[in-house]
């Protein structure tokens, strides 16, 4: 039994509910036990989800995690995310005793291909795996600002294989907590700053296919001279691969004019649901101007194109 957990807010039940989808469409030889974490869930919400999930006869849980638990953690202006991204932070507390790994799945990712491999991952006695952001190769911004040294990377915390029982041995949301009040006005990335400050020196690093980040299939990776030319030839070969594709930047496959060059594997498991019809809503913006320039130039060969052919 593979157990899997989703943290939603109702804006989410639609991307969750597709990338359930996908996951059961590419993995049917496995039993999935899926823990949905929310606190504003409606039970028509449970009820579209309990649908999915069951159509493909695997098993749903709900928890509804009181709001004050999270009320007081920081989110910044301009964020695309919700208070529901701290969720993950309590799950040996609202997950069963019995139940000592789980796997963490942000809904704003596709699942392309058997995940066995990743869920099979040998903890090590380590608090979890993930695989390492594309800018911790670009940039020390992250680790200047959580005071670590870069030879640890820094991870992504879309993908998270968690070892619960590590976490509850060792009072890892105490831990969590503690530096959270203690580093605070370093906090930009919510809770994925807060797991690489607290675990930074203790995680295991898990291969690009499991967690295929947007901004490795940017340009920009593979023509920095800082990043070394075994790593880039490495992700190249993880991404060709990939069994998990993450739209991890603030514009997603279902607003209109992404640009992602995978984004229509959302749309492909979309088809197979209850919201086959929907279209993205079209407006201007200056993300859209920006990007109508880019496309223009790029046409022109003034610009490079901003992703990668794969």
């Amino acid at each position: 039994m593979i157990h899997l957990v989703c943290c939603i807010d109702e804006k989410y039940i639609q991307h969750c509910g597709v990338m359930l989808i996908s996951l059961f469409e590419n993995n049917p030889n496995h039993n999935f036990a899926v823990h949905i974490i929310s606190n504003d869930m409606t039970n028509d919400d449970k009820c579209i989800l309990s649908d999915i999930i069951k159509k493909y006869e695997n098993n749903v849980f709900f928890y509804y995690i009181d709001g004050k638990w999270v009320e007081s953690l920081p989110l910044f202006e301009g964020d695309h995310i919700s208070l529901a991204t701290y969720y993950r932070l309590f799950l040996p507390i609202i997950l069963p005793d019995a139940i000592d790994k789980v796997l963490y799945l942000d809904c704003d990712l596709i699942v392309v291909s058997d995940i066995i491999g990743l869920w099979n991952t040998d903890l090590k006695n380590k608090p979890l795996a993930a695989i390492a952001e594309s800018t911790a190769y670009l940039s020390d911004d992250n680790f200047v600002r959580l005071m670590y040294d870069n030879k640890y990377l820094y991870f992504n915390a879309g993908v998270l294989l968690i070892n619960l029982d590590y976490w509850r041995k060792n009072n890892c949301v105490a831990m969590c907590m503690q530096y959270l009040e203690k580093c605070r006005s370093r906090i930009r990335w919510h809770d994925q700053d807060i797991l690489n400050g607290v675990f930074h020196d203790c995680w295991v690093q898990l291969p690009v296919r499991y967690n295929a980040l947007q901004g490795y299939y940017q340009a920009y990776f593979f023509d920095s001279v800082n990043v070394d030319s075994a790593i880039k030839e490495n992700v190249l070969n993880e991404l060709k691969s990939a069994v998990i594709v993450h739209f991890c930047a603030k514009n997603k496959p279902w607003d209109f004019y992404n640009q992602h060059p995978l984004r229509f594997l959302y749309y492909e498991y979309l088809k197979k649901s209850r919201w086959e019809n929907y279209v993205p809503r079209f407006c201007v913006s200056w993300y859209f101007l920006k990007n109508l320039l880019r496309n223009i130039l790029v046409k022109l060969g003034i610009k490079k194109t901003y992703y990668i052919n794969i």
